[in-house]
């Protein structure tokens, strides 16, 4: 559903949390790219920053 509107203090919070994993994970230059036109590895950064942004508890990787 497109939630239309402004946006919330959440959802400002949100998109912060985003931007410092992108950063940490330093894939930032690729931000706007489609993750099919990435190498494999920047593909599995994705991967992680995905898995980083929902501010798991715990996450177990093979």
């Amino acid at each position: 559903m497109l939630r239309v509107g402004r946006a919330t203090a959440e959802d400002d919070e949100q998109r912060w949390h985003a931007q410092r994993v992108i950063e940490f994970l330093r894939i930032h230059p690729w931000r706007h790219t489609l993750v099919g036109k990435l190498s494999y590895g920047l593909q599995k950064r994705v991967e992680l920053a995905r898995a980083l942004a929902a501010e798991p508890r715990l996450l177990l990787l093979d």
